[in-house]
């Protein structure tokens, strides 16, 4: 609860779900040895999953005001806050973009077949009025999630057999 107060969810959530969770995976896999690779290959899941976050934290931006619930959502207030997740949005493609160019694995690449699910995903709030665009915001934000998740998941699998 005392990171909801200080607004630090979404700085947590990108942390846990992305290079924690990834790092503990690959140190006991392989015997307590850290790659600087596993977070850069984790750290796309990560962004996308503080966006689901946000989106949800823009959704419930007037209740968690009104309650005293700190969130970044409310710190930046909406249209800030909707800039920041259309940049959550945009960070993992040109990670893995990095990661294609930088590790010759250019099958990665594919992901920018889900490109205009993200733009979509993220112009739609903008395109909608404030109400009917931040209601749906989160459902949208974890489909695109686990679309890319899997996605992505099944091109680092590709490449490893590569």
């Amino acid at each position: 609860y005392q990171r909801r107060v200080r607004g630090l969810g979404e700085l947590v959530v990108y942390l846990i779900f992305g290079p924690t969770i990834s790092l503990f995976v690959f140190s006991c896999m392989m015997k307590g040895a850290y790659s600087w690779l596993v977070v850069f290959i984790s750290s796309p899941l990560g962004l996308l999953a503080a966006s689901v976050l946000l989106a949800n934290n823009v959704r419930d931006a007037g209740n968690d005001r009104k309650v005293g619930v700190k969130t970044i959502a409310n710190t930046l207030g909406i249209k800030k806050a909707m800039n920041l997740y259309s940049i959550l949005l945009v960070m993992p493609y040109i990670q893995v973009t990095g990661l294609a160019m930088l590790y010759h694995h250019y099958n990665l690449l594919f992901i920018w077949i889900l490109c205009p699910f993200s733009f979509y995903f993220a112009t739609y709030p903008h395109r909608q009025s404030v109400a009917d665009g931040i209601s749906s915001i989160f459902e949208r934000s974890l489909a695109h999630y686990h679309l890319f998740g899997s996605t992505y998941i099944a091109l680092i699998y590709w490449c490893s057999l590569v």
